[in-house]
């Protein structure tokens, strides 16, 4: 018998230094939360496509909870992932099978051959975990990047019995320790560090819901209507936050958009909250025409609210012409209440700026420099007001049809278009369809999502269409929905299809191949009358109801149905009485035996097992074998203590668990730091450490690696302790380098102003810091940013005859955070 083990991993901050801070991933969850299937944040499927096997389960896995942490469904951030999650079969080995000499030497198991089983076995989690930062990386963003990830590995022992080989069997999964930012903790929780406070997201999913509601309350509505009504609601609920304006704040707020749907009164937006309110209202829209688009972009506005650094919307209108929707100065008491700024004309260029007469003032927008180049003709704004009877001779027919007013179109080019959420009427006649006169004239249609039925005789006789476009959330075909479309080639039924009505198909003579969803229930009567070139019908889920046996007459083909269903499908073919030629064709006619036994009931020590070889498509097994009851196996096992639960050594059955003898060693706690901040000198900066476990006992040094990390720059520099014999694991902690200050060299007296200048610090510094107030301690004191190339700056627009203190400092920002040295000790200068 041997001692058992267990592997950890520990992932550093470094490997996820590519991820943005916590606070531009919640902006980014929080957009994925409000747009949902719309939003390019969604999560990504790359992992999926590129991994297989193990990795491909480990990512799977992980992924699931990582989503479901980020929503607050979990609070927990240890993710424990059993050998099935893992897709781990082979659990015992040999020396030969793992390719080593030995499995255990001098009572204890290898590091060959741990290593081994687990690059055979276990995941590649270095991948896993890439194409989890490129899939779900707004999903992480409560994690604490800085302290990395720690994986704790499968439990291993080994045993032999009477001198024969030994081998190695693993007992456990992995344990995947993701820790929480301290923003994002649940401070209440015993185990703050690994529990999420998800109450932030609770908030952006309330607004998010509230905005769809609006969405929904004007579906129906023309898109100029629709536009309209947009501005009105934001207006109504929005508040503008006037002592915010001006403030120079970089944009990137994701609660800007939730404030505005949050329906409370105390919350105020600028105009990034109203631009992208309408920005969220419209990306969340159907229209009626694919010209009508949404954008938002900043620049500098003046003459209205908010004057300055601006964010506002381009509307271009199904006429391709783009207008200024300026949501915030349409706002109450605004230069453009109620609507003289939305969808507004104006004179100037993209490059040049824009203005807007309004009574005779002006108001004036002028892009970012980046703005043109990157949106190109859309920032080309009309001179000319919008009119909406423009597009008339662009249909040849529009309208709406049902209760449900869906809306429908029909465009010179032939494309038809038909949109809206519910349910395709059922026509009695033709003529009570309201595009029959055009049917000949369809060459493509285009049914959106959210309509949930084919209304019989819709698309009857349309000779000359090529292609239909249909939604997942088509439930049902009525009676001849799609007869004698004698030029249809082809047909997606999505996944939720469940009834075909009488005819549906007939004559369809282009049809070669239809699949029907697991959903379908229902076959009507004569729905593939004459279709000629149809030979194959697939069908996924259980026999559904032929109303009669004539759904294929005058046809010949295969029907191909799910061998696990044959039950029902058997049925069928045993009562048909229909004359057509149809060869009925399981998935699975003949099983697709494994090349080997599959464990069905592990056996314990006391209780007998089985396997047996199993049919790879239906399941079916043959061959079924006990497996004798194995007796107890003892064997020592040593668990290292890792740093989220204590170690031991014990006496262990490997085969069902039981323990007669234990030790505790006790895990890791904490790391202390002979000095936890440093000015930069150009030297290595390198503290002395002590480790105590859980019971505040210090460990011994011989028990771990000391490392050190970005210990000479400045920035945040960190020890990594890595443990080693009874222990395992890794502790970080972190300590900072000060950039070196400088001192103010001359203060000079201006008129209601002075210059400053110092001394230049070239080493380790990306600017200065210069401070002045007319209080000593420096209270109510305003700060001046220099860069490092300046070593003066002139202070204007003071009072005069006024005496200020001044001092300065450098900093140096370093992935997003900046760095300050001390101050230097002030000065006095009095204004002219």
């Amino acid at each position: 018998r041997a001692a058992e083990v267990q592997n950890t991993e520990e992932f550093s901050g470094a490997f996820f230094a590519d991820l943005p801070d916590n606070d531009a991933l919640f902006a980014g969850y929080a957009e994925q939360v409000l747009y949902g299937e719309h939003s390019a944040a969604a999560l990504g499927e790359i992992g999926a496509e590129r991994l297989e096997g193990v990795d491909l389960k480990a990512y799977t896995a992980l992924k699931e909870q990582l989503k479901k942490i980020a929503s607050g469904e979990l609070a927990d951030t240890r993710i424990a992932l059993s050998l099935e999650d893992l897709g781990i079969e082979k659990t015992s080995c040999t020396a030969s099978e793992l390719g080593v000499d030995k499995i255990v030497e001098g009572n204890t198991i290898t590091q060959e051959a741990m290593d081994a089983w687990m690059q055979q076995n276990m995941p590649d989690i270095h991948r896993v975990l890439g194409y989890l930062m490129a899939d779900c990386p707004m999903e992480l963003y409560w994690f604490d990047k800085t302290t990395g990830v720690s994986v704790n590995g499968p439990e291993m022992g080994a045993a032999s019995s009477g001198g024969a080989e030994w081998v190695l069997s693993i007992k456990t999964g992995a344990v995947y320790q993701f820790r929480v930012a301290a923003d994002y903790r649940d401070p209440a929780a015993e185990d703050a560090e690994y529990t999420i406070n998800a109450s932030q997201a609770v908030l952006v999913r309330q607004a998010a819901d509230n905005a769809r509601e609006i969405v929904s309350r004007y579906a129906g509505y023309g898109d100029l209507e629709k536009l309209a009504a947009y501005r009105q609601e934001i207006c109504d609920l929005a508040s503008y936050h006037y002592e915010a304006a001006g403030s120079g704040t970089a944009y990137g707020n994701p609660w800007q958009l939730v404030w505005v749907f949050d329906k409370d009164d105390a919350t105020a937006v600028v105009c990034e909250g109203y631009a992208k309110a309408f920005q969220y209202l419209c990306d969340l829209s159907e229209f009626e025409h694919p010209n009508t688009r949404c954008y938002t972009v900043t620049g500098e506005m003046s003459g209205g609210t908010g004057a300055g650094g601006h964010m506002w919307n381009i509307v271009t209108m199904d006429d391709g012409k783009s207008y200024i929707a300026d949501i915030t100065n349409c706002d109450t008491d605004t230069i453009g209440a109620d609507d003289k700024l939305f969808l507004a004309a104006a004179a100037g260029s993209a490059e040049s700026g824009y203005s807007v007469e309004i009574s005779g003032q002006r108001v004036n927008y002028v892009y970012d420099g980046d703005m043109p180049g990157m949106y190109g003709d859309i920032l080309r704004i009309s001179g000319e007001d919008y009119d909406p009877g423009w597009a008339e001779d662009r249909y040849l027919a529009r309208g709406t049809y049902g209760d449900d007013g869906l809306a429908w179109e029909l465009d010179r080019e032939g494309t038809f278009q038909i949109r809206g959420t519910g349910a395709m009427p059922d026509a009695d006649k033709f003529a009570a369809v309201p595009w029959d006169p055009y049917r000949s004239q369809i060459k493509k249609a285009v049914v959106g999502e959210g309509i949930t039925n084919i209304g019989a005789m819709a698309f009857y006789n349309c000779e000359n269409m090529t292609e239909i476009s249909l939604p997942d959330s088509i439930e049902r075909l009525g009676p001849i929905a799609f007869s004698r479309c004698k030029s249809l080639t082809g047909v997606e039924l999505g996944e939720r299809l469940t009834y075909v009505g009488d005819l549906a198909f007939m004559s369809c003579v282009s049809l070669t191949e239809l699949s029907f969803p697991q959903t379908l229930t229902y076959i009507g009567n004569e729905v593939f009358y004459d279709c000629k070139g149809l030979k194959d019908i697939w069908f996924a889920g259980e026999c559904p109801v032929f109303v009669n046996h004539k759904a294929f007459n005058r046809t010949a083909l295969t029907v191909h149905y799910q061998a696990i269903y044959k039950e029902g499908w058997e049925k069928l073919q045993d009562s048909w009485t229909g004359e057509e030629d149809v060869v009925w064709r399981a998935y699975c006619k003949e099983h697709t035996w494994e090349s080997g036994y599959r464990v069905d009931k592990e056996a314990s020590c006391t209780t007998a097992g089985s396997r047996s070889i199993h049919c790879t498509v239906c399941g079916e097994i043959r061959d079924s074998q006990v497996i004798p009851a194995s007796g107890h196996k003892y064997a020592q096992l040593l668990t290292r203590a890792t740093i989220s639960q204590n170690g031991g050594i014990v006496q262990k059955c490997q085969v069902c668990g039981d323990i007669s003898s234990a030790s505790v060693i006790y895990s890791p706690n904490t790391v202390s730091l002979s000095k936890t901040s440093y000015t930069y000198n150009g030297k290595e900066c390198r503290p002395a450490v002590t480790v105590t476990d859980v019971r505040g006992a210090v460990i011994p040094a011989e028990n771990y690696l000391v490392s050190y990390e970005n210990s000479q720059a400045v920035g945040t520099a960190f020890v990594h302790i890595t443990f080693q014999g009874n222990y395992s694991g890794m502790l970080t902690e972190a300590y900072t380098i000060q950039p070196k200050g400088t001192s103010v060299s001359k203060l000079t007296a201006q008129k209601k102003g002075f210059t400053v200048k110092w001394k230049k610090q070239a080493s380790q510094t990306n600017g200065y810091q210069i401070q002045y107030a007319v209080n000593k301690k420096f209270k109510g004191a305003k700060n001046v940013q220099a860069s490092k190339n300046k070593t003066k700056v002139k202070i204007s627009k003071l009072k005069a005859k006024k005496r200020y203190f001044v001092r300065i400092r450098t900093y140096k920002t370093v992935n997003g955070t900046r760095y300050y040295s001390a101050w230097s000790k002030s000065k006095q200068v009095t204004t002219k």
